[in-house]
């Protein structure tokens, strides 16, 4: 694979694991936690990320990581967060309350 298309495939998983923790906060605001779930899913988190950062590398780039890869992971989620990051956090708790309250009824 290309540096370029490499670099971008990092963007792209640095953008969809902004998405997840932002999937994890929206549940955290709507959904009480204490200290010990608010580390368990902390900690699984990370796991998933380094698998899929692993995997990606692996299969990609023949297991070597490079510099550019760690900076288009970085520069994919800060896009994320400062784009659409609010709009799909906000989306991810009105989801989250719609089906609190069905499954009140």
């Amino acid at each position: 694979m290309l540096q370029q298309d490499m670099f971008l495939l990092s963007v792209l998983a640095g953008a969809w694991l902004a998405a997840i923790y932002d999937c994890i906060r929206g549940i955290r605001r709507c959904i009480r936690h204490n200290t010990f779930f608010v580390a368990f899913e902390d900690i699984c988190f990370w796991f998933y990320c380094a698998g899929v950062v692993t995997e990606m590398i692996y299969d990609y780039n023949a297991g070597e990581l490079r510099g550019y890869i760690l900076l288009g992971l970085l520069i994919g989620a800060l896009v994320f967060v400062m784009s659409i990051g609010r709009i799909f956090l906000r989306l991810t708790e009105l989801i989250i309350k719609f089906v609190k309250k069905c499954k009140k009824d």
